[in-house]
């Protein structure tokens, strides 16, 4: 699993595990990619996949749209 970086949720750009204790613990398993991420996009996440709608893309992950900024 890919550590979220100073923990800063990589799909959303909120603190992982949550605003309450940020890195206080681990955060979740995205289950598009190997990486940490914070537990309110894991259970968007595990809502997504048990309603069979496609998962977030990473073009639209934090990290990704915010690349050059």
């Amino acid at each position: 699993m890919i550590k979220a970086k100073n923990f800063v949720c990589p799909r959303c750009g909120g603190s992982v595990p949550n605003d309450q204790n940020k890195g206080d613990y681990p955060g979740a398993l995205s289950r598009v990619t190997n990486h940490e991420i914070c537990s309110q996009c894991g259970m968007e996440e595990a809502i997504r996949d048990f309603n069979k709608l496609a998962p977030i893309g990473l073009g639209d992950w934090y990290i990704n749209k915010n690349r050059n900024k």
